[in-house]
């Protein structure tokens, strides 16, 4: 034979008559019987849930945040991520990033720049290896091998690294709390 257990709540007189008439709108014998049934599918919901293999959450998987802006503060965010031609959200995200982990963000322009600046230092290095491979093979090719040559090399190296330092520090700036 089955033990059962009691178990109890108080509530509200407004709760009470609540309960009661969805017993009856239900079908019920009794509010017991109500709870019964109620405590019944939620613990089988329950089983359900428990039965499922556990999700894996992915290690880039995102919390979201909801923040409450004035109008004004809305219109200022559109304007601001429509001009670095980003969404509202990826605007959010860079401008987190770039203050709490001080990691430049970078918009489409600056990769742009960035990348082209890469393809111009390869280029760069192409030569250097040009030269070197001339040099190697022929000791009278140093003679070809002028000074200018190499610091016209050097200068665009300088140009590059220039280029990159002033990309991070304008994403990190932009980005920053202002005081």
């Amino acid at each position: 034979m089955n033990e059962y257990e009691t178990i109890r709540a108080r509530v509200s007189r407004e709760t009470k008559l609540k309960f009661a008439a969805a017993a009856q709108r239900h079908g019920c014998r009794s509010e017991a019987q109500l709870l019964r049934l109620m405590l019944d599918k939620v613990l089988q919901t329950e089983e359900m849930k428990s039965a499922l293999p556990p999700t894996r959450k992915s290690r880039n998987a995102g919390t979201q945040v909801n923040v409450l802006l004035t109008f004004e503060e809305h219109q200022l965010l559109t304007a601001a991520a429509t001009g670095e031609g980003l969404r509202r959200t990826e605007w959010i995200v860079k401008l987190i990033r770039a203050t709490l982990l001080r990691q430049p963000q970078f918009n489409r322009t600056e990769v742009d720049a960035l990348a082209e600046s890469s393809r111009q230092l390869a280029a760069i290095g192409r030569n250097l290896n040009q030269i070197a491979r001339t040099l190697n093979m022929d000791p009278n090719a140093s003679r070809s091998v002028t000074v200018e040559r190499v610091e016209t090399l050097s200068a665009e190296i300088k140009r590059h690294c220039a280029l990159v330092a002033e990309l991070t520090d304008a994403s990190i700036s932009r980005r920053s709390a202002k005081p």
